[in-house]
């Protein structure tokens, strides 16, 4: 069996960032103790998620169907449906 290795770019592309970030904005907690942690998440965390969208797009045919497991706060769920993803996500 022939194993392949995916490199993750130096830096997130300019339309995986805007995906990201258009569905960063629309995410509100249903629980507002989680307000802080979803703010910090969201910027903590914004290039590597933008640079995950990016390799699904590189990877994955855009007509794909995907399942995001551990997708809270689905910020990169959106961020592909955004793209034509078909997306099927869950999360505790």
């Amino acid at each position: 069996m022939r194993h392949s290795t995916i490199s993750a770019p130096q830096r997130p592309t300019d339309r995986s960032l805007a995906a990201v970030d258009a569905t960063a904005t629309r995410i509100e907690p249903d629980d507002p103790a989680l307000e802080d942690w979803t703010s910090n998440y969201l910027r903590e965390h914004r290039l590597r998620l933008a640079t995950d969208v990016d390799l699904a797009v590189e990877h994955v045919p855009a007509s794909a169907r995907v399942l995001d497991i551990g997708a809270a706060p689905y910020v990169a769920t959106g961020a592909l449906a955004a793209l034509g993803y078909e997306l099927c996500a869950v999360d505790i």
